[in-house]
């Protein structure tokens, strides 16, 4: 049945024991569909594609009078309508985007396909902290083609508060995400990047390199955690508290072994933990390390090989048990505990890497303990 559809319209519909669809005598295609109930909403008609009869006709709904006139109805179906004459499928399109992955279903396809597959354990471990920490909390579940620029860049300014280095590494992960969803298909190959075009904080260049009478010192509080113990910081009022002359921090020969060859190498603390024998020249001061964080490298010492005997030595340990060890302790986490001692702020692993590039260790090694 066909009928002009008009505000006059709405108020003359005959009653309907079954849903019916009136079609619009101006715009065809256009249409008001009313069900029995008295429900009625507004619909448009069409065959995708080339047309024709053997295609099946596709129908989506526009709105209801309630949310819409209808003029403004029959302007959109003439919109949708100019996209079918175009070749698009505006029904099929929608219901991809109502079955789209949303924010969290990329970012765990990403790591699974990529990150965890291409990049080392710990890059994987740091990024999932991003996303279980910041992300996911807060556009998790926006289906992923829908998310704006304007989400993303709230998102960013709001971690950046407090932690402006984090807020752009979720920035670069988001983005990082997309571009792969791009070539995975999860999102539409030309979608526009929401996380691009985001100007990112600022960020401060640490540089921190130990003087020779921190290296000194330094030395003097491995030796005691090693041997004595370094005596804790704060004292315990628990009744369950060790005796006095109990209350020391000691450190293992291996992670005291480990901690020296850190300083003299300038080596990256896991280079120095997965150290073998097979990657050691001591004849030409080399260490030939099959993986790093930067890759397959060399890397050159300074000292002469018996001062590395002497490093092991002075731990009591043999160079072939030294360089055979598993779990030389838990070197980071015993940090604080010496550079206290010693004492020294701040100093991270790096710090002892980048020292040993712009001192000359060797002429401190003389008087290191």
């Amino acid at each position: 049945m066909k009928i002009k559809i008009g505000r006059r319209s709405l108020n003359t519909l005959p009653s309907v024991t079954r849903p019916t669809v009136f079609y619009d005598t101006d715009l065809t295609g256009f249409g008001l569909k009313a069900s029995a109930t008295g429900a009625l909403s507004y619909v448009v008609e069409y065959r995708p594609g080339a047309g024709g009869r053997r295609v099946s006709k596709r129908r989506m709904v526009i709105g209801t009078p309630k949310n819409l006139t209808p003029e403004e109805a029959r302007n959109q179906a003439s919109g949708i309508l100019a996209r079918v004459r175009l070749g698009e499928d505006p029904a099929a399109d929608r219901s991809k985007a109502r079955k789209a992955d949303d924010v969290s279903d990329l970012l765990t396809s990403f790591m699974d396909d990529h990150i965890r597959a291409k990049r080392k354990a710990r890059t994987a471990k740091l990024f999932q902290a991003y996303i279980d920490n910041h992300i996911a909390p807060a556009i998790g579940r926006r289906k992923a083609p829908d998310l704006s620029r304007s989400e993303v860049e709230r998102l960013h300014r709001a971690i950046g508060k407090t932690n402006p280095v984090t807020a752009n590494r979720v920035l670069a992960l988001i983005a990082a995400a997309y571009a792969h969803g791009c070539r995975s298909g999860h999102v539409p190959e030309h979608m526009v990047n929401p996380a691009r075009g985001i100007e990112k904080f600022r960020e401060q260049i640490r540089e921190r390199f130990l003087t020779e009478k921190e290296l000194l010192r330094l030395g003097e509080a491995i030796r005691e955690a090693e041997t004595v113990g370094i005596p804790w910081a704060k004292p315990s009022s628990s009744k369950h508290a060790r005796k006095v002359e109990n209350r020391r921090t000691n450190i293992g020969s291996h992670a005291a072994a480990a901690l020296r060859l850190l300083i003299f190498t300038g080596a990256r603390l896991r280079e120095i933990l997965d150290l073998r024998w097979e990657y050691v020249d001591l004849q030409r001061g080399l260490l030939f390390l099959p993986d790093s964080k930067t890759g397959k490298k060399r890397s050159y010492w300074d000292l002469q090989p018996w001062w590395y005997s002497r490093i092991f030595h002075m731990s009591g340990l043999s160079l072939s048990r030294a360089m055979t060890m598993k779990n030389p302790g838990r070197i980071s986490k015993s940090r604080g505990t010496w550079c206290r001692r010693a004492p020294i702020y701040p100093a991270s692993d790096s710090t002892i890497c980048d020292t040993h590039s712009r001192v000359s260790v060797p002429a401190l090694a003389l008087g290191f303990p």
